[in-house]
C-alpha cells in the first residue's frame, strides 16, 4: 500500500536495514505520484535503498506474484491512502493482501510463484486501522496466535513508535 507517510515511514526503515537492501512497494499509487512524494523526502536522498515499484492492487494475487516475496526478509503490509478515509475497508483489503501472500508463499500457487523448499519463510507484518478490526483479531486463540504467519499492528501504535523515534533523532525529527 502507499499510505499519506510512506516517505515517513522509509526513512524510519533506512534507519534499520542495510545499505544496499531492496524494498519493494505494491500500491496503485501512479509512479509519478510516488517519484515526487520520494524526492520531496531531503533524507531519503541519502538513503542507500534500493526501491523496486511495481504498480498494481494489493490483493491481487498476480500483482502479489511480481514481488520478490520467496527472497524477502520481512513482508509489510501497509494500508493504502486511497482507503484512508474509510478503514474498515481499509482493513479489508490489507487482511486480504496478508492472506494472499500467506497463501503465495505457502505454496497455494506454484504456477505464480513456485514454492523454494529450505527457504527462510519471511514474517509477514500487517497495518490495520480500525479499532473494530482490531478487537476482532484479538479473539484469535493463543494457538492460533502461535500457527500464524502474519502479525498484526494497529497503525496508531506505528504512529507512537515513529515519533518517538523521530523526535530521539533530531536530523530524523527535522
Amino acid at each position: 500500500g502507499w499510505p499519506n507517510d510512506i516517505d515517513d515511514v522509509l526513512v524510519v526503515l533506512a534507519e534499520y536495514l542495510a545499505p544496499g537492501s531492496e524494498i519493494c512497494i505494491l500500491a496503485l499509487t501512479s509512479m509519478a505520484e510516488r517519484e515526487t512524494c520520494l524526492r520531496r523526502n531531503h533524507a531519503l536522498k541519502n538513503s542507500q535503498l534500493n526501491f523496486k515499484h511495481v504498480v498494481g492492487n494489493i490483493t491481487s494475487i498476480y500483482a502479489l506474484s511480481e514481488l520478490p516475496l520467496q527472497r524477502a526478509c520481512a513482508v509489510l503490509v501497509l494500508a493504502d491512502d486511497a482507503l484512508d478515509e474509510q478503514p474498515r475497508k481499509a482493513d479489508s483489503a490489507s487482511l486480504q493482501a496478508a492472506i494472499n501472500i500467506d497463501s503465495i508463499l505457502s505454496g497455494h500457487y506454484p504456477e505464480l510463484c513456485p514454492l523454494v523448499e529450505d527457504s527462510a519463510r519471511p514474517r509477514i507484518v500487517c497495518d490495520i486501522l480500525s479499532a473494530d478490526t482490531e478487537r476482532a483479531l484479538k479473539f484469535r486463540s493463543d494457538a492460533q496466535e502461535k500457527s500464524h504467519s502474519i502479525q498484526f499492528f494497529h497503525s496508531g501504535v506505528m504512529e507512537t513508535g515513529l515519533f518517538t523515534m523521530a523526535s530521539s533523532q533530531l536530523p530524523v525529527f527535522n
